[in-house]
């Protein structure tokens, strides 16, 4: 067929499946269109040749549900653009129909598909893609030509992808793919792909199920080919739609000796929060990743219930597996929940029997946020609208209240005149926008807040309060009303002095929570705070600085950090970190623990070097070291001679771990200092001189500094969780958040690569109108 120049124009709707079409009205002359047969094929649809109804054609085909709602089912109908000519275009709702058609009865059509089919599967270089179809864009002579060129330059399945990954990492909701303005937005783009660019609330759930699994399925490729064991950390969290997860995040060395650390899972978890479910759940995401065998360390926190998951799960493995993993030497206390602990202490508490019962509850609680626990023990006041409030005050009511004191003493720090001062001052800004207005304009920052369950909240309101004196001094001035609130001098002397207190803790605390902290800060930050408390109780206790108060406050955060750093002689990794750390070695020990500590640290390192590493197998030492030479001999052989025989028999044995004591050798070493190199422990071992170097100690080393010193990984997935599953989206279901949460993880982290982000969607997409599925609108979850 062939096209007049005085032909009118025919405008084919759009259809979700159907780009835009502006063909010229034909004549009688051939029989295939040149301006359609003359397309490039590269990414060529099924539906470019089918178009939406128009005029008096049947826009829809309506079917019978079979299901037990007895609604009907309106299936769209696809209208042949090639059969122009008939009487009645051909129409269909189906995929394998369209195709059948175009096979019978427009075969150069169906040839163009066949083509697009196999270049896809070829192996030819491709070009460019932006240069090929901007050239072929150019080469079009009429305006239908350079539509379609423009149609096909759209890539349906990469833009599915697209969507994925944006409502996973930017935390859009799913229904974001119906928004017109985000549709109007790639139109700008594109204007030829109105009907191409729209899904159906089907077809991205679908899709959202199969990229989750795919992506996972990379995830776990990846994985099993750590180096190493693979490090666990886990902690629970209750959503907003009161349903309980458990997030379970991993650390390891990948196979090209790169640290990787995300979120393997956020199971839901039912019914109860004991440690023997969660232990189930976490032996059962292990499986279902294949390393199961693989498994290392798991850090927590100080709750009971990880000794019973620990307990339980050496049982699992040893029953399933036959392996042997010892509860108690494998249990990371997480460094981040002892801090907070030790300063809720120095702020609350009144005496250390009051911290032994609050401590006995929060170690024995399941379900119940420990530091809400903590605070009710220590007699804080309810706060009336927050619920976990609510329910710890329950709690530590039924288990018999505040334990009082045997002889009056002092309060907690946070007793103190001035802070309770600057907290009323806090609550009465809060309380009213008016007072908020008229802050700012003097003041020029939020004051903020402060909570008994996080000490930081503490910390933050007075330093802006420090920051600020001379401007809070002038606004408390002119409103009388806020007179109840004036700070005298010796007041604003211990906000200073509290802040400089608290400040060791804030740096501590950012110290230890970064992707890249090591167990060797764990014990130096503890080490670092215990000399701290030590040297604070002598500066309050007498002279110019006496406070007593202050002293007494003291010693309540002492009494919890000593006992929790007494705790950490029941696991030996962490000795072994200090002194495989080539920035201490034994000389830390040597210098600053007491001498009765030193050899028995030094042994109980020693038996991890013994028991897993020491002994490893030859071959693995050897592909160890293949892996880092760079030289590499001649391949020429030439016959050995006599001389040669002599030279061999005379020559110097290289020496092996049994003849030099790798470990031994290494901590009698000098130190190196990392903070001038602006390197970690774990960077310098892997890099490849220390392999060398070190063949069978660098996989000990590189083990132990993978290993989280704190469970801050899974409080900031929750913290992105909570996001996504906002006030207005607590029907998304377990499920899906799940599936949201881990693949925006994973695109965070790298963890897959944009070579890998390779499925095509394309068959699940022209599935969609074929399959009949029903749509549960929770999990849809908007």
């Amino acid at each position: 067929m062939s096209f007049s120049q005085d032909s009118l124009s025919l405008t084919v709707p759009t259809t979700p499946s159907t780009p835009n079409l502006t063909l010229p009205a034909p004549s009688v002359a051939s029989s295939a269109p040149p301006s359609i047969a003359s397309i490039p094929t590269e990414k060529l649809s099924v539906w470019t040749f089918f178009r939406y109804a128009r005029g008096s054609e049947p826009e829809f085909r309506l079917k019978e549900r079979s299901d037990r709602s007895g609604k009907s089912s309106n299936k769209r109908l696809h209208y042949c653009i090639a059969c122009w000519d008939k009487k009645k275009s051909w129409s269909t709702i189906y995929t394998s129909g369209a195709r059948d058609h175009l096979r019978l009865n427009h075969p150069s059509l169906w040839k163009r598909w066949l083509d697009m089919e196999d270049r896809q599967t070829s192996s030819k270089p491709k070009l460019m893609p932006g240069q090929q179809v901007i050239n072929s864009f150019l080469l079009q002579k009429d305006e239908a030509s350079r539509e379609l060129v423009l149609r096909e330059a759209y890539d349906r399945p990469r833009h599915l992808q697209a969507l994925l990954a944006l409502c996973a990492r930017r935390r859009l909701p799913l229904n974001a793919i119906e928004w017109p303005e985000l549709h109007d937005l790639l139109l700008s783009a594109n204007p030829e792909i109105s009907g191409l660019a729209q899904f159906s609330r089907r077809t991205f759930t679908r899709a959202l199920v199969l990229n989750y699994e795919r992506y996972r399925q990379i995830l776990q490729n990846n994985i099993q080919e750590a180096i190493g064991d693979i490090h666990i950390s886990t902690d629970m969290w209750t959503s907003p739609a009161r349903k309980a997860y458990l997030c379970i995040c991993v650390r390891w060395i990948s196979q090209d000796y790169q640290f990787k650390h995300g979120m393997l899972a956020l199971p839901q978890v039912l019914f109860s929060h004991s440690g023997e479910i969660q232990a189930a759940i976490i032996l059962r995401t292990l499986k279902s990743f294949g390393i199961t065998t693989k498994l290392g360390y798991h850090t927590g926190d100080n709750a009971t219930s990880n000794d019973t998951l620990l307990i339980e799960l050496s049982r699992s493995l040893k029953l399933e597996f036959g392996i042997d993993y010892d509860p108690t030497t494998h249990r990371i206390r997480c460094l981040d929940h002892i801090l907070n602990l030790a300063l809720q202490a120095f702020l609350l508490a009144t005496s250390k029997e009051a911290l032994k019962a609050a401590l006995a509850a929060i170690e024995e609680t399941e379900d119940t946020d420990p530091y809400e626990l903590f605070s009710a023990y220590l007699d804080v006041p309810v706060v009336e609208d927050n619920p976990a409030s609510i329910r710890a005050h329950e709690q530590a009511q039924r288990r018999g209240g505040k334990v009082k004191a045997k002889h009056k003493g002092f309060e907690g720090w946070g007793a103190t005149t001035a802070l309770q001062k600057l907290h009323n001052l806090a609550v009465w800004l809060r309380n009213s926008s008016i007072h908020h207005d008229r802050w700012i304009e003097a003041v020029g920052i939020t004051l903020g807040i402060d909570n008994d369950t996080r000490w930081s909240s503490w910390y933050h309101l007075i330093k802006r309060t420090t920051r600020k004196e001379r401007e809070i001094k002038d606004f408390i001035d002119k409103h009388p009303e806020c007179d109840n609130f004036r700070l005298n001098g010796v007041e604003w002397d211990t906000l200073k002095r509290t802040e400089r207190f608290l400040s060791v803790f804030a740096s501590g605390t950012l110290w230890v929570e970064g992707s890249e902290a090591s167990l060797s800060q764990s014990l130096t930050l503890m080490d670092a705070i215990l000399t701290f408390f030590e040297d604070q109780k002598v500066l309050y206790k007498s002279g110019p600085e006496k406070n007593l108060r202050m002293v007494h406050s003291i010693e309540m955060g002492w009494f919890i950090l000593d006992k929790y750093y007494a705790l950490v002689e029941s696991t030996p990794v962490y000795a072994a970190a200090m002194l495989l750390d080539p920035s201490k070695r034994k000389h830390y020990l040597l210098q600053n623990w007491p001498e009765e500590w030193h050899q028995k640290t030094i042994d109980a390192a020693y038996s991890i070097w013994q028991k897993e590493y020491a002994h490893l197998p030859h071959e693995l030492l050897s592909a160890a070291a293949a892996d880092i030479d760079t030289f590499h001999p001649s391949s020429k052989k030439r016959v050995e001679n006599e001389l040669d025989r002599l030279k061999r028999r005379l020559r110097v044995q290289p020496s092996s771990q049994e003849d030099e004591d790798m470990f031994m050798a290494f901590i009698e070493d000098k130190t190196i200092d990392l903070d001038a190199l602006k390197i970690t422990p774990l960077q310098w071992w892997l890099v490849p001189e220390q392999r060398r170097r070190y063949p069978c100690l660098y996989r000990m080393a590189i083990s132990i500094f993978s290993i989280a010193p704190s469970s801050a990984e899974p409080e900031q997935q929750f913290s992105g969780a909570r996001r996504t599953q906002s006030w207005d989206r607590l029907r998304l279901s377990p499920e899906n958040l799940q599936r949201l949460e881990c693949m925006g993880n994973w695109f965070a982290r790298k963890l897959i690569s944009s070579e890998e982000l390779l499925m095509m969607m394309v068959e699940a997409v022209d599935m969609e109108d074929e399959m009949n599925i029903d749509f549960d609108e929770e999990d849809w979850g908007v």
